[in-house]
């Protein structure tokens, strides 16, 4: 059960809209850098998209999951546009309650942060958010061509660490 102040995933899903900020605390090595670095408690931010992205039947059964957009070195599964995936390394659009559920048990807490906007101006950010979302799908994470840097090995080399498995 959660602690006070906690919300559980259902209460989290129920009450995010789009544009909230999910600020996400890691555990993992590079996640305790980053928070480090930033002298914040947290190592990752996406932002909550309820809508559709386009107008096909499958979007429209998306329409209100609770969806968080964002750019990670992770690998998740993905649905947009009718296509159900696992991708990694890129900018991407994930169900919000499977990616609570996994990191919770990778013990990476979520905070929700209400974004402050007038009601009437949410039909605009929808529609900006869903533009820039269809924009930016799968753009790759920084780092993520085999020429550039990997900043898993860059925070890894830091810490001294060996890698658990190839990329």
């Amino acid at each position: 059960s959660p602690k006070r102040g906690e919300m559980t995933h259902q209460n989290f899903l129920n009450t995010c809209q789009t544009g909230d900020v999910v600020l996400w605390s890691g555990s993992s090595p590079e996640s305790k850098v980053i928070r480090y670095a930033t002298k914040s408690a947290f190592s990752h931010a996406s932002i909550i998209f309820k809508g559709k992205l386009d107008d096909s039947q499958e979007e429209a059964d998306l329409a209100s999951t609770p969806r968080i957009f964002q750019a990670t070195w992770s690998t998740f599964p993905e649905d947009v546009h009718g296509s159900h995936r696992i991708v990694a390394k890129q900018v991407m659009l994930n169900d919000l309650k499977k990616v609570l559920e996994e990191n919770e048990n990778e013990g990476e807490p979520a905070t929700l942060r209400r974004l402050q906007c007038e009601d009437f101006h949410r039909p605009a950010l929808q529609e900006e958010l869903r533009i820039f979302i269809n924009k930016s799908l799968g753009d790759a994470y920084p780092g993520a061509d085999r020429n550039s840097p990997n900043p898993s090995d860059f925070i890894r080399g830091i810490l001294h660490l060996q890698k658990k498995h190839p990329d």
